[in-house]
């Protein structure tokens, strides 16, 4: 049974339940209205007429008389016969006689009427014999023509709001069986019909999705830049041990082929690990927790541990505003300053210079690593920031790297809800700045 008609069910007997518990509960309360009848009505109404007129005590208060009740019509006429008050639907000729229900016929109707006397005064009552005005009646007629009505509607409602409480799912359902197929990963459920509760599934389901997406992406990337970028290394090393085997006749032949084959083995060590920290920040996967601290104090202690070859005989200086505090993550913060720096390292002239600044503007504070080196071109400024992207240069041919260092600069300023640029001219060096909110 489908899940649909189990509410429409549901719904239906409770309607059901409630209806009958309501008028047994009106039963109950109201026991006399079961052996109620016209007749014993038209006695019981003129009785009490002429007991609250207080003719019994020698008086007469005709304000106290119901002249119409519960279908029951009453005349008050004086002891010859005069009317005194009251009217009924039609005229009727007969003769007064106490205390009897006498049945008359009128305009094809059948009337019960009911006289009363008492001290000079007749009270006469006259009902339809047909009369359903009884509480009795009511509920029977109304149970009658209601009920059915009412179970109708409970089950179409209940169908209807079974049907829109589960339409969502069922697209739930079709959208996450695209998936689960692999057919359609960009698939999203843009859900804006609903209950709040399950927009909030399908927004839960939407955000699932875009990181299944992403990691499907990611994993993808992931292994077409390690395929492209791993053939060259590991072409050398085959080729490398292809040449040693056939070619090598001395220890410092085979020594020089372990040599090239340990470099481009610690290139694709270097590489994997790159590759795989980059695909880590861009899906999230592993969560860096961003603390409050002097970055000032931070990024001098940094700069004093920093070691690099220096070949080149380059001057490293810093300008650093002191107590600057700002929420970042030690471990990657230290790697983003690290890649920086051997960045304009690499591409710096020889003696050049290369200097570090922290300083605060409003509500930010920004970072800059500037050198004097070879720049970079116009055209290339915005894909510097993509996987192995790397800026050829007669004095940067011989340079080697991942092409990855910058790609995860990006990254983490990304995780730290900042953002870094640059501002490069062609041999005269460039200006890297890292924004990030106070």
């Amino acid at each position: 049974m489908s899940g649909k008609l189990r509410v429409t069910l549901f719904i239906t007997i409770m309607m059901l339940i409630l209806a009958a518990a309501a008028i047994t509960l009106i039963l109950i309360v109201n026991s006399a209205a079961i052996t109620d009848n016209p007749k014993g009505r038209l006695i019981n109404i003129v009785s009490d007429n002429l007991y609250d007129s207080d003719v019994l005590d020698g008086r007469l208060d005709i304000d106290d008389i119901d002249l119409f009740r519960a279908g029951v019509f009453t005349s008050l006429y004086t002891e010859s016969g005069e009317l005194i008050v009251g009217s009924f639907p039609t005229s009727f000729e007969t003769d007064f006689q106490n205390g009897l229900v006498i049945t008359t016929k009128k305009e094809e109707k059948q009337y019960y009427i009911y006289d009363l006397y008492a001290n000079g005064y007749w009270f006469r009552g006259v009902i339809d014999s047909a009369d359903k005005s009884s509480l009795m009646g009511t509920i029977l007629t109304l149970s009658y023509t209601i009920l059915p009505f009412l179970i109708i509607l409970a089950a179409c409602g209940g169908w209807l709001i079974s049907y829109s409480t589960f339409k969502p799912i069922e697209k739930l359902t079709a959208a996450a069986d695209k998936i689960s197929d692999g057919n359609d990963l960009t698939k999203r459920l843009n859900m804006r019909r609903g209950t709040r509760e399950i927009k909030r599934l399908a927004k839960t389901f939407d955000r699932m999705f875009e990181r299944l997406e992403s990691s499907f992406e990611g994993q993808k990337q992931f292994t077409s830049d390690a395929s492209h970028e791993l053939r060259t290394p590991i072409t050398v090393i085959l080729a490398e041990c292809s040449r040693a085997k056939r070619k090598a006749v001395s220890k410092e032949d085979f020594a020089r082929s372990i040599n090239v084959i340990e470099k481009n083995a610690n290139k694709i060590l270097q590489m994997s690990e790159e590759l795989l920290s980059i695909t880590r920040l861009e899906q999230g996967t592993v969560k860096y927790e961003l603390e409050k601290a002097n970055l000032s104090e931070f990024l001098s202690s940094l700069l004093e541990e920093f070691q690099i070859s220096d070949e080149k005989n380059i001057k490293l200086t810093a300008d650093i505003e002191p107590n600057v505090i700002a929420r970042y993550n030690n471990i990657l913060m230290s790697r983003l300053i690290q890649n920086l720096l051997e960045n304009a390292y690499k591409y710096g002239k020889d003696g050049g210079n290369i200097t570090v600044s922290l300083k605060t503007e409003g509500n930010m504070s920004i970072l800059s690593v500037k050198d004097d080196g070879i720049g970079i071109a116009q055209e290339d400024i915005q894909k510097i920031w993509q996987r192995f992207f790397r800026v050829t240069s007669s004095n940067a041919a011989q340079e080697s790297g991942t092409g990855l260092g910058l790609s995860i600069v990006k990254q983490i300023a990304l995780l730290h809800g900042g953002s870094v640029s640059v501002q490069s001219s062609l041999n005269e060096g460039s200006l890297f700045s890292l924004i990030l909110p106070l």
